[in-house]
């Protein structure tokens, strides 16, 4: 079968629109779509991982890693809303309020939440756990450190670890004078 507006045949055309898909941009010009095509690329990766092998379709009911599954689910959510396409409830979701000083963040306003996952501009992931309405966590010691000269670019809070996400938190710039 061809292409009607091409004398290709529409497998051909679909490889050069997936070659061409994979020209990543140097950032120079844009940042922001150099980081778009990060993102989807890293999405496309957790599927594939998810998926299996090429071409195959796996269930929710055929998956034992079923965080995994929220994952790519989440992440193809995401990746909607910031191309406009879609604006589900998870991206709908209360602000909790983070106070950031020397390597301390104080949150309020947590409701039911008592875990968060912050992570820096360096792409540093801590998960804080056993969380207090009003009661500082240090941030800046053990494996994951978060240094008080890092900008927290994501705060998520969660009921519990690999729970559903139930309020978002602020992005924050590094402790001033560190």
């Amino acid at each position: 079968m061809t292409n009607p507006k091409t004398t290709e045949s529409r497998a051909v055309a679909g490889r050069t629109k997936q070659a061409a898909a994979e020209v990543e941009p140097t950032g120079e010009r844009d940042p922001m779509l150099a980081q778009l095509v990060s993102l989807t690329k890293s999405i496309g990766e957790l599927a594939r991982r998810q998926n299996g092998s090429a071409g195959e379709r796996v269930t929710a009911a055929a998956t034992d890693d079923s965080a995994e599954l929220v994952r790519v689910q989440f992440a193809y959510n995401f990746l909607g809303f910031v191309l406009g396409r879609r604006a589900p409830a998870v991206f709908q979701l209360p602000k909790v309020d983070v106070k950031r000083t020397s390597r301390r963040l104080t949150f309020t306003g947590l409701g039911e939440a008592t875990v968060a996952k912050v992570r820096t501009a360096g792409n540093v992931t801590r998960l804080l756990e056993g969380l207090v309405d009003g009661q500082y966590v240090i941030v800046d010691d053990g494996k994951d450190a978060i240094r008080d000269d890092q900008r927290i670019d994501s705060i998520v809070t969660f009921t519990a670890r690999d729970g559903e996400p139930v309020a978002i938190g602020p992005c924050l710039d590094p402790v001033p004078g560190e």
